[in-house]
């Protein structure tokens, strides 16, 4: 039998090496400032409106987290997976042809939108945290707006949830397969890509919290889109747990990352660690 050191032994592993996401939801390089557009269905419609896709450039449309093609407004629906995005009007209208949404089905699209980036629209709004806060005074307004997005940045890393709809890019490591995406739920992943760059087609396994089984690599570079439509209840309660320790002690808590511990007891139970 021959001995090898530990340090000659290399084991296989899985990995989230990073995961990077902007405030302005920017999509990566290849897609330059891209933004997401989310919408849930209410059941038997086929059109809806977005005023934030006036003026944009759409770019892919996922549905129930399958790609459709987009064709123009002027087109005549055919029988595939087809959709008309009226950038006039702000009008998305999927293939009439086919089923119209479900109750709680979800569409996205990713676009650039005009004149720059798409702000994110925080779960808790400035007058919910006020009233958390019990303050009436509006001296301390734009110190409330900056520490809910703080609230809710530090409330995602430490459930590795995304609590707003965003395009995430992650590098992972997948040498024994099935690694997880990280800061669920997921909606459609967007591009894969090798460590050289080159395309890579994934199998995943799941549906709002994926694992990627194949390729087993060191490296794969993914882009999606995650995010709740909808934050629920729980977590806007606990940004706003958050929010309140982080307004009591000012300073140390935003830059620490510290969201105080009834803010952890709500998110404990609903943590994904990978």
């Amino acid at each position: 039998m021959v001995y090898l050191p530990p340090f000659l032994i290399t084991m296989a592993y899985n990995a989230v090496i990073e995961a990077n996401f902007s405030e302005t939801q920017t999509a990566g390089s290849d897609a330059g400032n891209a933004s997401v557009s989310g919408y849930t269905g209410t059941g038997g419609e086929w059109t809806y409106n977005k005023t934030a896709l006036i003026d944009s450039e759409p770019l892919l449309a996922f549905r129930g987290g399958i790609q459709w093609d987009i064709i123009d407004t002027d087109a005549i629906f055919g029988s595939g997976r087809e959709v008309k995005i009226d950038t006039e009007t702000g009008d998305v209208t999927w293939n009439t042809n086919l089923a119209a949404f479900d109750a709680n089905e979800t569409a996205q699209i990713l676009y650039l939108p005009n004149g720059g980036d798409a702000d994110i629209t925080e779960p808790v709004t400035l007058q919910q945290a006020k009233d958390w806060l019990k303050v009436e005074s509006d001296a301390d307004d734009d110190l409330i707006t900056d520490l809910i997005a703080a609230a809710r940045l530090h409330c995602e890393k430490y459930a590795n949830k995304s609590l707003v709809q965003r395009t995430i890019t992650a590098v992972v490591c997948n040498e024994l397969g099935g690694v997880f995406l990280p800061y669920g739920p997921h909606g459609s992943i967007v591009s894969a890509a090798d460590a050289a760059g080159n395309d890579v087609t994934l199998t995943t396994r799941g549906d709002q919290f994926k694992q990627i089984m194949e390729p087993y690599t060191d490296y794969l570079k993914i882009v999606y889109t995650a995010g709740y439509p909808v934050c629920p209840s729980l977590y806007k309660k606990a940004i706003k747990n958050a929010l309140m320790y982080m307004y009591q002690n000012r300073g140390d808590a935003a830059l620490s990352g510290d969201i105080g511990s009834e803010a952890m007891t709500t998110l404990s139970p609903f943590r994904d660690v990978v």
